[in-house]
């Protein structure tokens, strides 16, 4: 019994502590990237794009991209792994393993839906052309017929436009990747030096291709930690529940 209690006190404590750094991060976390996010539109995000595209950097390590499409290949698996583990659910006790990665992928769709809504929100352009276009916006905005800032020179924040065009911020890209990574971060220290080089290798490709803007990555990062470091609370307060 001793021995439980103690079990049950560390998890609490675990537990406890992941949650103070989810209201760490809504409270200082946001105040600090907001403030970085501003530093970045007025003074950062236009020379930097106007820099990579002039020196020729955005044509080049076109393999590189690949890293950009991370959640487009992680959503449909998470998806696929929730319904596999709700008909197992209904058969069999979840372990601890099975929960862990179940609550994650409900974290990525969460991010995903609150990365659309502020997407809408702010409006943006991109930092250049955007070939997924849903509709064409010559025809919707023909006064604005921008396809990025580096192609036509300008740049717009749109609220509710709610067209391809004007969807730059946050980064989709960012938000899934966090909300992955940091609870796998945080439940398998082996991995910290692949998710490290991945993230890496991912904001260098989102810059240097000129997909996002550095602003954009910065919000996509924030949002989709705060929802993994969610997630990963959520997951602590049941281990006590799902020890086997």
């Amino acid at each position: 019994m001793k021995i439980d209690r103690a079990e049950n006190l560390s998890i609490q404590s675990d537990y406890q502590h992941a949650w103070r750094r989810v209201r760490v991060g809504l409270g200082l976390g946001t105040c600090v990237t907001a403030l970085a996010i501003l530093a970045c539109v007025f003074w950062i995000d236009l020379p930097l794009a106007s820099y990579v595209h002039e020196s020729g950097i955005d044509s080049q390590f076109h393999w590189l991209r690949i890293f950009i499409n991370f959640q487009a290949f992680f959503t449909p698996i998470a998806l696929v792994y929730m319904l596999v583990y709700i008909v197992q659910r209904s058969k069999s006790e979840m372990s601890y393993n099975s929960y862990f990665w179940f609550v994650t992928c409900v974290g990525t769709f969460v991010t995903c839906e609150i990365k659309n809504m502020f997407k809408i929100l702010f409006g943006r352009t991109w930092p250049r052309d955007t070939s997924e276009m849903i509709m064409d916006i010559d025809v919707i905005l023909p006064q604005m017929s921008s396809r990025g800032y580096v192609n036509d020179g300008i740049h717009l924040f749109k609220p509710f436009a709610a067209i391809k065009s004007f969807t730059a911020f946050p980064s989709g890209t960012m938000c899934v990747f966090f909300a992955v990574a940091i609870p796998v971060w945080m439940r398998f220290p082996s991995m910290r030096i692949p998710i490290f080089l991945w993230g890496g290798v991912t904001v260098f490709s989102l810059i240097q291709s000129n997909t996002h803007f550095l602003s954009d990555v910065l919000a996509g990062a924030y949002l989709g930690g705060i929802v993994g470091m969610i997630s990963f609370a959520v997951i602590l307060q049941q281990k006590d529940l799902l020890r086997k």
